[in-house]
């Protein structure tokens, strides 16, 4: 026997004869029976070995060498070795790039692994959310509250939901390692503020009663560091990056107003006694700082306009300057700050990302004649550990379209520059299409007179006269709903009840069921429903229909139905542009708001600690100010509902703050509730925190329009690379061939994906004699699409400085420097390491 080993290429080279005369021991001997990489190579053998059986008499060279890979990937870029599969390691280092998490946090061993697993499964970032959430909701149950349960409820469900966010922690120390978790300073605050609250709730708990405990507007931070809330992480870390520019214009901001201040104090505080504004230098700071909200403006004007009739000239000197272009600075500044910041964070992340696909390549790739390789097969059984419910049909478009080059079937792999494509490719949409394009429709394999008929139909439902025609119904509907209205005259009477306006309805709802019916015969549900506005319309219509078949109150639905006429603003470019990039901040948005809820509930704590029952009707009578007059209960002067006396309130008061009109009755009124001065920092710390916020959201939106119009600049181009100007909208777009030996191989998955029902043998047949079919995948382009493009220049100078810095400080995480290639110095110093790694860790 012939036998040769190459030990780059991890390959085992046997001669033929050995193989026809023991090919079976062979495969046991090597233990690669169940090898996913050698299945092709193990069956050819087997087959070979049969054929040699069979006749011995073959004219085939029996000098003809056989190729059977060991192992794929390189073994010294696994650390997991002997603790999960290799597909499942190179999984995580995949999940790492998405999740952003550092590499150097990757498992090195069987405690560490299982942590990773626990911590990143999905059951466990719900629990984590939900119990988080119910700590913050804790709040409804603790005094001040409408709800009165006994004294050791909420401290006992405490302990319990902070005994289980503790479970964190020690699942981190178990993976990233002590060493590690002790550099993280979030996780060092989360340790310190739990042991707080922890201390804090035995004592409430020994004591069966409540005490003043501020630390419980800390309980967002919790929420914060959630697996599921990453965007309002990064939200709330540039706000934090841009906060030195921030306090500058802030600072000019308060300078400012102080200036001002003293002149008004200086100017109005002797022309008339009864001028309590500006009757000393605190009270026309606070004034000023007021009016530069615009929420008392003209009010703070009128005593000194009375005395003196060039007053207005110096306010409007102070609202010209402080609000229409010191406001305007501070968003111009957030803005500026966030290009810088958007920049690097996306320098950094796609550096990230890169190394994460490079190691998780590493890992599985084999050396091929010219370069590392990953096999087919492979990338399938990687797909199956990262997204286990994607489909292998799903898995191999996505790998075909990564590959860049025309492979034939038994050559599919990739090389690690068509790797790195990965997370652009992931996110696609795949369906099926002819050659030319057009997609290939659920009832394709109908007979063909009924297939012709719902050809037809789905070109009259996607025709541009259907479509006028259902906007022209629209259209009448909405007329008709506003012509009633303005004929209204008696309010008790808005509800018309009459058979006529029954009919209307009942004829409108009909022809809108009519349209979903069409709709979705002639598209499918699949592909009726990934449209947004037919999710929308089949809402609003159900809603509307079950409202009117089963009698409920017309009102219902008189405020149903309207909210079909949005479909309006279809008609006008410039509306479809407005809501396609309200569409693309829509994540952002939400993020932002949940920011917001999360400062809301640190201030209500807050609030309902310092002035939970302070203000009651009738509470600010006796002051030199006519703020009493809010709070006397009379007609509308009901401002006393407006306080901290339980969360939910606190909620509506804090909102009526943020919105700024009257806001400075709610803090007058605390103030002169309570007699403290410091009462109005809080409500001035509030309005400070929601106003960057606010900006913050502004600079978002108007980061998203600035990116519409440089899409727009490239309308002209009916093509860029792989996206195409489809319906307004830039599409990420690409056709992949799947052959007939890709069909045989997932024949199974791919009848199952495409028909729900079990075909006939001869069907199958059928199908899969066909030559190739194509698929094409598509999805709308995403902010990191348009960062991508928007940076493309600095791309190839940020991978050379990334390099380079890697050769020069020797940053290689998935390999350990062996003895032979290192000098005795080196050798110390990386057993003295070790050796206290060993130690302390």
């Amino acid at each position: 026997m012939t036998e040769t080993v190459d030990e780059n290429s991890s390959t085992v080279k046997i001669d033929l004869d050995h193989v026809v005369n023991h090919g079976s021991q062979i495969l046991e001997e090597f233990e690669i029976i169940d090898h996913p990489n050698t299945n092709q190579s193990l069956k050819h053998m087997k087959s070979l070995d049969d054929t040699f059986s069979a006749s011995a008499g073959s004219t085939l060279k029996k000098s003809m060498l056989a190729t059977v890979y060991v192992d794929s990937g390189d073994s010294s870029a696994r650390k997991l070795k002997g603790v999960c599969s290799e597909f499942q390691e190179a999984a995580i280092y995949l999940k790492e790039g998405v999740e952003n998490e550092k590499l150097f946090h990757h498992p090195t061993d069987a405690k560490s692994y299982w942590a990773y697993i626990v911590i990143h499964h999905p059951g466990y970032y719900i629990s984590e959310f939900a119990v988080c959430v119910l700590l913050l909701l804790l709040a409804f149950l603790e005094e001040p509250s409408f709800i009165h349960t006994p004294a050791a409820v909420a401290p006992s469900l405490e302990i319990a939901f902070l005994l289980f966010i503790s479970s964190d922690i020690v699942l981190k120390l178990l993976w990233i390692r002590p060493k590690y978790t002790i550099k993280h300073q979030r996780t060092v605050w989360k340790c310190i503020i739990l042991t707080v609250m922890f201390i804090e709730a035995l004592v409430v708990l020994g004591r069966e009663d409540s005490h003043v405990r501020v630390t419980r507007s800390l309980r967002p931070l919790f929420l914060l560091d959630t697996t599921l809330l990453p965007d309002v992480r990064r939200i709330l870390r540039q706000i934090f990056q841009s906060l030195g520019p921030i306090i500058d214009v802030v600072i000019l901001l308060f300078l400012f107003i102080a200036i001002f201040s003293v002149s008004g104090f200086y100017l109005f505080a002797s022309s008339s006694p009864t001028n309590y504004q500006f009757s000393s230098f605190r009270k026309s700071f606070v004034s000023m700082y007021i009016a530069a909200t615009t929420a008392n403006f003209p009010d703070v004007m009128m005593e000194s306009y009375s005395e003196r009739p060039l007053a207005p000239l110096f306010f409007i000197i102070f609202l010209v300057i402080g609000l229409y272009i010191v406001n305007n600075v501070l968003l111009a500044v957030v803005y500026g700050e966030f290009q810088k910041v958007q920049k690097e964070k996306f320098r950094s992340l796609y550096l990230h990302r890169r190394n994460a696909l490079r190691h998780s390549f590493n890992v599985l790739a084999v050396k091929g004649p010219k370069h590392r390789t990953l096999s087919l097969q492979s990338y399938l059984h990687l797909m199956d550990c990262y997204s286990p419910y994607t489909s292998k049909l799903t898995s191999m478009c996505t790998f075909k379209a990564m590959s860049k080059e025309s492979k034939q079937y038994e050559d599919l792999s990739l090389r690690v520059e068509e790797f790195y494509s990965f997370y652009d490719i992931q996110g696609l949409n795949w369906g099926r299409v002819t050659g030319i394009g057009e997609k290939i429709r659920w009832y394709n394999s109908l007979p063909d007179n009924v297939s012709n008929k719902l050809r037809y139909l789905t070109k009259a439902v996607n025709s541009v006269y259907f479509k006028a025609t259902m906007n022209l119904i629209i259209l009448s509907n909405a007329l008709y709903f506003f012509i009633i209205s303005s004929h209204v005259k008696d309010p008790s009477k808005r509800f018309d009840k009459s058979h006529q306006a029954l009919a209307v309805n009942f004829f409108y709802v009909g022809v809108y069921l009519f349209e979903i019916f069409l709709k979705l015969i002639a598209l499918g549900p699949v592909y009726f429903f990934r449209s947004q506005w037919n999710v929308f319309d089949f809402v609003v219509i159900i809603a509307g229909f079950i409202i009117q078949l089963f009698e409920i109150k017309t009102e219902y639905l008189t405020f149903v139905i309207p909210f079909r006429f949005i479909r309006l603003i279809r008609f006008n470019k410039r509306f479809r542009a407005i809501f396609n990039t309200l569409a693309v901040l829509l994540r952002r948005i939400i993020s932002i708001v949940v920011l917001l809820i999360l400062i809301y509930y640190f201030f209500a704590i807050i609030g309902m600690e310092a002035f939970s029952g302070k203000v009651y009707p009738g509470c600010c009578r006796s002051n030199e100010s006519d703020i009493g007059r809010y709070y006397t209960g009379n007609g509308s002067n009901k401002f006393y509902l407006n306080n901290f006396d339980s969360l939910s309130q606190s909620f509506v008061t804090l909102f009526e703050l943020m919105v700024v009109n009257n806001w400075w009755i709610i803090m007058e009124g605390f103030h002169y509730a309570t007699g403290k001065e410091h009462a109005r920092f809080f409500f001035i710390a509030f309005h400070l925190s929601t106003s960057v916020v606010l900006t913050v959201a502004i600079a978002f939106i108007v980061e998203g329009f600035v990116f519409k119009i440089h899409l727009a600049q490239q309308q002209f181009a009916k093509k860029r690379g792989d996206e195409y100007h489809i319906d307004g909208e830039f599409i990420k777009l690409y056709e992949v061939e799947i052959r007939q030996q890709d069909i045989e191989m997932l024949e199974k998955d791919f009848i199952r994906a495409y028909w729900p029902w079990e075909l006939p043998a001869a069907s199958r047949r059928r199908m899969t004699a066909t030559i190739s079919l194509i698929f094409q995948g598509r999805r709308r382009r995403t902010k990191g699409d348009i960062h991508k493009q928007l940076y493309e220049e600095y791309l190839e100078k940020w991978i050379e400085e990334d390099e380079r810095f890697q050769r020069s400080t020797h940053y290689k995480y998935n390999q350990t420097p062996t003895k032979s290639s290192m000098t005795i110095i080196q050798r110390v110093k990386y057993g003295i390491k070790h050796s206290l790694v060993y130690i302390f860790d």
